[in-house]
């Protein structure tokens, strides 16, 4: 066994005290030298008041090798579990520095000079007053009694026996450290006020009223404190309002004016009552200073603000598409309509793979979060970002873009992302609580931030409607996934293979080691199952949505126009509501993809629209049919009437006879000739 080490002996053992932990000094002569350290408390008076003083001192018991070693192999005399370097009163300082605690302390008084020295001279000082006894350390510990000269010594330098001992003895067992030789200061000021019992109160000064001022803090004070502070406490309600309440309610203070026309608190009885400090003393030492601040500020607030971090969001995830985040914003800019006027700001739903950042897929929705604009971010990342780019004009390269997949878990709030409509086949789907940004702060921190202007409330007005915003949100969408920096992520195996620190980046590298655990789904599915169901008028030349024709060769293929001849047949569809230039039919349980045709040869521009537009233009033409109506009778109308002026005959009456009419008599071929002879000039 080492010098220091700390042993205990069990019951039965007559050589040591049951249950006391001795310290091995070491083995001299073929004896074993073992040190107990017994702390004795005796009470003092000092300025009228009681105190406590703990005196402590080594005792040195000498064993014999045989005794000792006989002890341990029957197992009587055993290592203590808790083996420590610090001597019992500086165990408050295990395995911390005390050289850098010193620097934050403040000095002491020293016994002797009076000054005020720091903790470091005070070990030194003490160090070298054991100095002379260290010279000789072999022969003190071989001596027949160490104690009788150590106070031999001790004695001779006019020193303290008892201390000089007791730091000889530290010093050897812990280690030769200096800082064993500090005192027991850990301890102080942590004495119970409550056990004193005295009536004078404690603290420091009162800076305008003097000493003494006010009441001592006592249990039953402290009890009212507290159980006030539950009555009262309420969100956002600061710790002056309460105290404030609490005096006035539970102890029936008052206020009046004191010295210098200053208002105090008073009790009209002359009860007892905590001063502000004391009151908020006794319930930040029962209740903690973090439940006070969840009182006040909510979960929310002090778990982003007061609390120290737990760690990486992305910590508890390896591959991609394990889990994503999904969440919407509202753009900033308002979309125009089809003449100019402002339309509700676009609603714009990602979802963001939690180990890479990468934005999986993205759907829209128009003026609120919906259902279905979490279908969309589905579909987008069931079917593919080349896909969906495609609906809306932008071509996109395979290696631009995620390869297609379903998450195998989501998490949303609760809202339009909880709903069962959103994917009902999903295998694990999380929900997190309402006002939670930590609940899916991958996805909430890539949001865009708007900024807030001072002055008179403004807006930004933008010059393309819904499919052309939709088209600017995906174009951005892709150039985040290479140009955002997420370096912090790379482990230093991605860094040794030089994968950019971008999420498209670690995605690729995930990938290519087969890192993924993306669901893979069929086309056909995809669209059954996250784009919106909506109903065909199938003719003869394609079909129908909102008067829009749809058509493609694959529909032609299908043979479902033929079939229509005659026939009013409706077919189900399904439509992406941000970009209804193409459609999906269902005919014979295949899905079957149309685009959009203008009825003139005309720029295909103009189908760049999103159903909301659509809807539009189809409310715009049955009022045009309407209007169209009455326009064709007041034409009619404004010629026959042109006609009667002109001619003075009624426009489109003639005469009604009996019989047939002859036009090939000889009097009707004879002015037949006439006329067209006028008619040639002749």
């Amino acid at each position: 066994m080492n010098c220091g080490a700390q042993l205990i002996a069990p019951e039965g053992y007559a050589s040591l005290r049951q249950g006391v932990t001795y310290y091995l000094l070491g083995n001299k002569s073929g004896r074993v030298l073992l040190v107990e350290f017994v702390e004795t408390r005796c009470k003092r008076k000092a300025n009228s008041r009681t105190k406590i003083e703990i005196l402590r001192r080594a005792v040195l018991l000498i064993m014999t090798q045989e005794v000792f070693e006989s002890g341990v192999m029957a197992n009587r005399i055993k290592p203590h579990e808790n083996q420590v370097a610090r001597p019992p009163w500086l165990r408050p300082y295990q395995g911390r520095n005390l050289a850098l605690l010193d620097a934050n302390k403040l000095m002491r008084k020293d016994a002797e000079s009076g000054k005020r020295i720091s903790n470091e001279a005070r070990v030194e000082k003490r160090l070298a007053q054991i100095a002379p006894a260290l010279e000789i350390e072999t022969e003190i510990l071989s001596a027949e009694n160490p104690e009788a000269h150590l106070g031999k010594l001790a004695r001779e330098s006019r020193r303290n026996e008892t201390r000089f001992v007791l730091w000889f003895f530290v010093y050897l067992l812990f280690g030769r450290d200096k800082w064993s030789l500090l005192g027991a200061w850990a301890e102080c000021g942590r004495w119970s006020r409550f056990e004193d019992g005295g009536r004078t109160k404690c603290g420091r000064p009162s800076l305008s009223k003097g000493k003494h001022y006010g009441h001592r803090m006592t249990s039953n004070l402290a009890e009212t404190s507290i159980a006030s502070y539950h009555i009262h406490k309420s969100r956002g309600k600061p710790m002056t309002q309460i105290y404030c309440e609490s005096m006035l309610s539970e102890f029936g203070c008052k206020s009046r004016v004191g010295r210098k026309k200053w208002k105090e608190l008073y009790h009209p009885q002359g009860s007892e009552f905590p001063s502000f400090r004391q009151f908020e003393w006794a319930i930040v030492k029962k209740i903690g200073k973090k439940q006070i601040q969840l009182d006040r500020y909510g979960h929310e607030r002090v778990r982003n603000r007061a609390s120290a971090s737990q760690g990486s969001f992305a910590a508890s995830t390896s591959n991609l598409n394990q889990r994503i985040e999904m969440d919407a914003y509202r753009t900033n800019e308002y979309p125009r309509g089809l003449r100019g006027e402002c339309l509700p700001p676009l609603v714009v739903v990602k979802g963001m793979d939690t180990v890479s950042s990468l934005a999986m897929g993205i759907g829209f929705g128009a003026d609120s979060e919906t259902a279905g604009a979490y279908r969309n971010m589905c579909f987008c990342a069931a079917v593919g970002w080349e896909e969906v780019a495609g609906l809306f004009g932008i071509r996109v390269e395979s290696h631009q873009v995620p390869r297609p997949g379903l998450p195998h878990q989501s998490v949303a709030d609760r809202g339009a992302g909880a709903s069962q409509r959103v994917d009902p086949k999903a295998l694990i789907r999380e929900t997190v609580q309402s006002a939670s940004g930590q609940g899916k702060a991958i996805v909430e921190s890539a949001n865009p931030r708007s900024d807030h202007f001072e002055g008179s409330p403004t807006y930004f007005q933008s010059d393309k409607n819904p499919f052309q915003l939709a088209a600017q949100e995906i174009v951005r969408a892709l150039a985040e996934m290479d140009s955002k920096d997420v370096s912090h992520k790379l482990t230093p195996e991605m860094r040794t293979a030089g994968v950019r620190g971008t999420p498209l980046g670690i995605a690729q590298y995930l990938e290519e080691r087969g890192r993924s655990d993306a669901i893979s789904i069929s086309y056909d599915e995809a669209v059954r199952r996250f784009l919106d169901p909506t109903t065909l008028d199938v003719k003869l030349d394609g079909v129908y949505l909102h008067g829009i024709r749809f058509d493609s060769e694959a529909l032609r293929a299908t043979n479902l126009l033929n079939r229509s001849v005659g026939l009013n047949i409706k077919v189900k569809g399904f439509i992406y509501e941000m970009a209804v230039r193409h459609l999906w039919v269902e005919v014979d349980g295949s899905i079957v993809k149309v685009e959009a045709h203008l009825s003139i040869a005309d720029s295909r521009d103009q189908l760049n629209l999103s159903l909301c537009d659509l809807q539009r233009i189809d409310e715009l033409k049955r009022i045009d049919s309407s209007n169209m109506r009455e326009h064709k009778r007041a034409v009619l109308l404004y010629w026959m009437d042109l006609y009667e002026r002109t001619f003075g005959k009624r426009f489109n009456s003639p005469g009604v006879r009996v019989g047939r009419a002859k036009p090939r008599s000889v009097e009707s071929r004879k002015a037949s000739r006439i006329v067209r002879r006028i008619a040639k000039g002749r």
